[in-house]
């Protein structure tokens, strides 16, 4: 089971266990019926879904019996502006998502973003298909990037998950885990924290800005307001539950 926390520290899940804590602040379960447009936030936070051409398909997945499906530029789910998703210099984060990218899919992709600049954060697939995860923030120190380090395989499902633990103010307090295993820190970017990243945008989940072919599968999208993973782990594979 996990261990709760104001915005800190959790222990490793234990492999297969996915049980959820006040700290998760989104979730998003599919397994639903083929074509279904009904999203709900499964977190404590119960967040109303807003949908652009989204829809649970059970063509592909990787958790229950479906998956979520983004097929075309400007398709999205977002999240309204909310205070927990406002991360600041001592906040501490996990993003994370089980993905599948079919071949020949030359887009971005994002997993989550909220704004997306200075301030703001994104964490997405390239056109490369390279994980990119980057924080805008205000204040002296200004922009951070952190890339994934090693590209995702194509057509089958992989485990994505990025953190930050809110204490170390430079790159080396963030970590992104590629199927449990923690990849290497390429310096894309500043290496000293702002002061926020914080702003007005709405949180935008499984969102594709470029690319003529742009399908993403997306299972189990969940952001959390602590650190899940400190070191290399087995991704869990089943339903969160409360």
């Amino acid at each position: 089971m996990l261990g709760a926390s104001k915005w800190g520290l959790m222990v490793n899940p234990v492999a297969g266990d996915c049980s959820l804590s006040s700290d998760v602040k989104l979730i998003i379960r599919s397994d639903d019926a083929d074509g279904s447009t009904t999203f709900t936030d499964s977190s404590a936070g119960g967040h109303s879904i807003s949908r652009v051409n989204v829809a649970h398909e059970t063509d592909q997945a990787k958790i229950g019996g479906s998956s979520i499906l983004t097929t075309a530029v400007g398709d999205e789910l977002s999240v309204a502006n909310h205070s927990d998703f406002d991360i600041d210099k001592g906040d501490a984060f996990t993003m994370e998502a089980w993905v599948y990218v079919p071949s020949g899919n030359a887009a971005y992709r994002y997993i989550f973003s909220k704004g997306g600049g200075a301030p703001g954060f994104v964490m997405q697939i390239g056109s490369d298909e390279k994980v990119y995860c980057q924080i805008g923030t205000t204040g002296s120190g200004g922009q951070r990037v952190l890339f994934g380090g090693i590209s995702i395989s194509t057509d089958q499902w992989v485990h994505i998950a990025w953190t930050y633990d809110g204490i170390t103010h430079t790159r080396s307090g963030m970590k992104v885990f590629i199927g449990g295993v923690d990849t290497a820190d390429v310096d894309g970017g500043d290496n000293t924290w702002g002061t926020s990243s914080s702003n007005s945008s709405a949180l935008k989940i499984c969102r594709t800005d470029s690319g003529s072919s742009s399908a993403l599968y997306i299972d189990q999208p969940m952001f959390t307001r602590a650190v899940r993973y400190t070191t290399g782990f087995t991704p869990s594979t089943g339903l969160c539950y409360e």
